[in-house]
């Protein structure tokens, strides 16, 4: 499955998250896109992030920020698959 464009890949994770990217709130569109641009267009990593943060009470900068690190730290693999599977086990380890 090809990658996502940066189009779709904002419209499924603000989707999941915010129902659509107007509804997300100004403070945290920054750091969402950050992620967005993380999860490289991997449809999987994408969902896989927004989805936990969509059961959590409530999203905070600090707490996308903090998953935006998260996400740096552990995708310095280029291969696609281990990417996502490193964004599973993150996702499912939080």
């Amino acid at each position: 499955m090809k990658p996502l464009d940066d189009d779709h890949s904002r419209r499924l994770f603000f989707g999941r998250l915010f129902g659509c990217e107007s509804d997300c709130p100004e403070e945290l569109k920054q750091v969402s896109s950050q992620i967005v641009e993380i999860c490289g267009g991997l449809p999987l990593a994408t969902i896989s992030i927004a989805s936990l943060l969509a059961n959590l009470p409530s999203v905070s900068v600090d707490l996308l920020t903090h998953i935006h690190d998260s996400l740096v730290s552990c995708l310095s693999s280029n291969s696609t698959s281990e990417r996502t599977s490193q964004v599973l086990n993150l996702s499912h380890g939080s």
